[in-house]
């Protein structure tokens, strides 16, 4: 492993540009330098990789201890465009990792949607379902009056407003709970 502050590369993170040489030893900048000296580079090509943000993440670089013809500007261009599609790549993959989490947070709201859904129908239906029961056994009843039956037949459409209300309210608050995990504010009347 090679310490950062001595290689090439982290002079490219600096100042951000290609560097290529074909014979450090006949090179009038690299000939002296620390880099090749120390590692015994004769040959070297690195260009910078970045971000889509323009950060910079890193180097593409061939070394080699023989030196070799690199003042090709084709093969310069071949590497620089391998380079940004190593940043492309890089950009695919963290908007996948992001949109997987996305996914994952709304599976996970959905589900805990489900279960309140569940859980508010429920205890709802326990609420109601003594009310709906005795209005059923006096609807059906062979003893009650009209006027009785006027009455139950109140108390029923009540039931189904008080239902349907309710059912309101519970859409409204999933709503508020959807556009709270979309990064949405809430509607004021809500």
């Amino acid at each position: 492993q090679l310490e950062l502050e001595s290689t090439i590369c982290n002079e490219i993170r600096q100042h951000q540009r290609p560097v290529v040489f074909g014979h450090a030893s006949e090179d009038p900048h690299y000939r002296q330098h620390h880099t090749p000296k120390q590692y015994g580079l004769e040959s070297y090509l690195s260009v910078p990789i970045f971000r889509a943000d323009g950060s910079f993440f890193g180097t593409l670089c061939a070394i080699d201890s023989r030196s070799s013809e690199l003042d090709d500007p084709a093969l310069l261009k071949t590497i620089e465009l391998l380079a940004e599609l190593i940043g492309r790549q890089l950009e695919i993959e963290q908007d996948l990792e992001t949109s997987r989490n996305r996914l994952i947070a709304a599976e996970r709201s959905s589900e805990l949607r489900e279960q309140v859904i569940a859980a508010a129908e429920r205890d709802i239906r326990d609420l109601f379902q003594p009310i709906i029961t005795g209005v059923y056994l006096l609807r059906t009843s062979r003893t009650i009056n009209v006027d009785d039956r006027d009455i139950v037949g109140q108390i029923e459409e009540c039931c189904e407003q008080i239902s349907l209300r309710l059912r309101g309210k519970l859409d409204r608050a999933y709503e508020r709970m959807d556009d709270h995990a979309a990064g949405q504010p809430a509607p004021a009347n809500a």
